[in-house]
């Protein structure tokens, strides 16, 4: 099983996503985004991976989600060691970052769901 990012409109419930990208294996739900070092850097959004089933963000959470992803890639090299888990963090932590910029196109029923 593996995580995703989506982005839809919550005032269409039963359309489809409008974006979509992979954010991991099931496995980084703890070894990643729920980890001690995720929340040193004292992230709230995305620890929650580790104990819930998906996290969403609307409206003003899509810029404290998107702050949490921005601190990260900051400072990825705190986050995580080894350099090619560097680059596979990376990359979803851009795909994040893009959701959440599309998500707000979408006005206030714009969400990103990672789960």
């Amino acid at each position: 099983m593996s995580l995703s990012i989506e982005v839809y409109n919550a005032d269409q419930p039963s359309a489809p996503a409008v974006w979509s990208r992979p954010f991991g294996v099931e496995a980084t739900r703890n070894s990643v985004w729920g980890s001690q070092a995720a929340r040193a850097l004292g992230l709230t959004w995305l620890p929650r991976l580790a104990e819930e089933a998906f996290i969403e963000a609307q409206d003003e959470d899509l810029a404290a989600l998107e702050r949490e992803a921005r601190l990260t890639l900051a400072r990825l090299t705190e986050f995580v060691f080894e350099a090619g888990e560097r680059e596979y963090v990376r990359a979803r932590l851009e795909f994040l970052i893009e959701a959440c910029s599309l998500a707000r196109t979408l006005g206030v029923a714009g969400t990103v769901c990672v789960g």
